[in-house]
């Protein structure tokens, strides 16, 4: 089926006389013994309802977790102890500013070594990777935060298997609707559904998908023995918002291409980053099979002085100052707030599903204003 399709009718309960559309949030923690459900903290009907449905999407079994950085902890921990020890990690530049931190917390417990591979191209990407030696996990992020590099899923899966190594892309930005990387041959996809799968700027939660089986036993006896489990009412959230996943995020690109066009205006397409803008670029042939959409974020510069780039968000009337992204509002950020070695003026962008003409006039009004 269509993915459009898929959002709408995966994940829901058997079709028989008198059954629930939706399935119903179990209030408990525990059941009576004797069947199949024993501890809510073993999964439940909702938990696999969302997680049925973000298989389907994304072609790998799920895993759902409290939080998108609950389910990067899973996996790292989980992949050191089945090798054994400490493990040598790869990491693309501009990767989620919470996994570098988490990796760099685990040095010397679970993460023997991070490598930084550079994301300036595809061909430097590739380039970083082959020339590594030793690695067991190479963990991509395509489009990057907040620069919104695109990197060959492919090609680096290749020179990845080619050193034995793991190959973890998250695909939180992109979304299944635009890129399926299990497809591209990677070996888990993270998303923080906190973002796009919630959409509504109103619940925490996170899933890995897998394309080996056996992966998923032991990330699953992970979240057991931690207790990382996403909770009822959080999973009915974001499978709920799951149902219109593909609406808001075709919506929300339409309004992103018309934002860019509007922003090359004022300030040249060369202080605007998105992946639409590498299309026909050299090196970005594999660009439009891995990507169907181009996504809703992007990010563009103001400039070296930061107070530009603070009186352009908070004289936007729409669009909200925020450090979230994926929901129907529009968010902006002054990015280095959050991290360091950003552009002062570099502002990220969520695109929302507002009206287009309204969304338009409120940067437009910002913008006349600098």
């Amino acid at each position: 089926m269509e993915k459009s399709t898929i959002v709408i009718h995966g994940g829901r309960p058997k079709r028989v006389t008198g059954a629930p559309l939706n399935y119903p949030i179990g209030a408990t923690s525990t059941f009576v013994a004797g069947g199949s459900a024993i501890y809510s903290r073993f999964g439940t009907d909702v938990t696999r309802g969302l997680e049925d449905v973000v298989s389907d999407l994304e072609g790998g079994e799920t895993l759902s977790f409290a939080s998108g950085l609950a389910g990067v902890k899973a996996v790292i921990d989980t992949y050191a102890r089945v090798m054994g020890r400490g493990i040598d990690v790869a990491i693309v530049e501009g990767a989620y500013n919470g996994t570098r931190m988490q990796l760099n917390s685990a040095k010397g417990i679970g993460v023997r070594s991070i490598t930084t591979i550079p994301a300036d191209s595809p061909g430097a990407f590739c380039s970083g990777l082959r020339s590594l030696e030793g690695v067991d996990l190479v963990w991509l992020e395509t489009p990057t935060n907040p620069l919104m590099a695109v990197l060959p899923i492919a090609e680096a899966v290749v020179i990845a298997k080619g050193k034995g190594a793991l190959v973890v892309v998250d695909n939180t930005f992109a979304t299944p609707i635009a890129t399926n990387p299990i497809e591209f041959g990677a070996d888990v996809v993270i998303h923080s559904a906190t973002k796009y799968f919630g959409g509504h700027s109103d619940v925490l939660g996170g899933t890995a998908s897998f394309s080996d089986p056996a992966l998923v036993k032991e990330v699953d006896l992970y979240r057991r023995l931690n207790g990382s489990i996403l909770g009822d009412f959080e999973a009915f959230l974001i499978l709920r918002g799951i149902r219109t996943l593909s609406l808001r995020v075709r919506a929300a690109c339409e309004n992103a291409s018309s934002l860019i066009g509007l922003l090359g205006e004022y300030l040249g397409s060369e202080s605007v980053h998105h992946p639409s803008l590498l299309v026909g670029a050299s090196g970005y042939e594999f660009l439009p099979r891995q990507m169907l959409l181009y996504g809703s974020m992007l990010s563009f510069d103001l400039g070296p002085n930061p107070f530009v780039a603070e009186r352009f968000c908070e004289r936007l009337r729409l669009a909200i100052n925020s450090t979230s992204l994926g929901a129907v509002e529009t968010q902006v950020e002054r990015r280095e707030k959050q991290e360091v070695g950003i552009s002062p003026g570099l502002i990220r962008v969520s695109v929302g599903i507002e009206a287009q003409r309204d969304l338009l006039d409120d940067f437009r009004q910002a913008l006349d204003l600098l």
